[in-house]
């Protein structure tokens, strides 16, 4: 298998699809040029694109475009984002707990019953108790 840059030539649409003609180096020093289907962002006349093809015998059997490469490198990146953003986040949780003024650890909330924050309700006034109404 082999990759090389072409040229897109022209554009042309085949039904609801498009292909395009791109004109790319074999080894050996040869030009070649081949009517390939677009699996990917549109391509236009006069662009560079990345050409995987097969050899057998000297002679290209099968080319394509290499557009899902570019996806491998992406999905490549996000993994990288991903295990960052974890290391990150260990770190933060093996950070010691943070000190008062005079060096002692702040103690935790005390608990509550039921896990849940003790919330007192609204005042609720009467309509004798309201202001408006003396």
């Amino acid at each position: 298998m082999g990759f090389d840059r072409g040229v897109v030539q022209e554009r042309m649409r085949s039904g609801k699809s498009f292909e395009v003609r791109v004109a790319y180096t074999v080894p050996g020093g040869g030009e070649q040029e081949a009517v390939l289907s677009e699996n990917g962002p549109a391509r236009h006349p006069g662009e560079r694109v990345t050409v995987r093809y097969d050899l057998r015998e000297g002679r290209v059997v099968d080319a394509a475009l290499a557009d899902n490469d570019e996806a491998f490198w992406v999905g490549g990146g996000i993994l990288a984002f991903l295990a960052f953003g974890t290391l990150v986040m260990n770190v933060i949780a093996w950070l010691p707990a943070p000190r008062t003024e005079n060096g002692t650890k702040r103690s935790p909330p005390a608990p509550t019953p039921g896990g849940l924050r003790f919330v007192h309700p609204p005042r609720v006034l009467l309509p004798k108790q309201h202001p408006r109404s003396r």
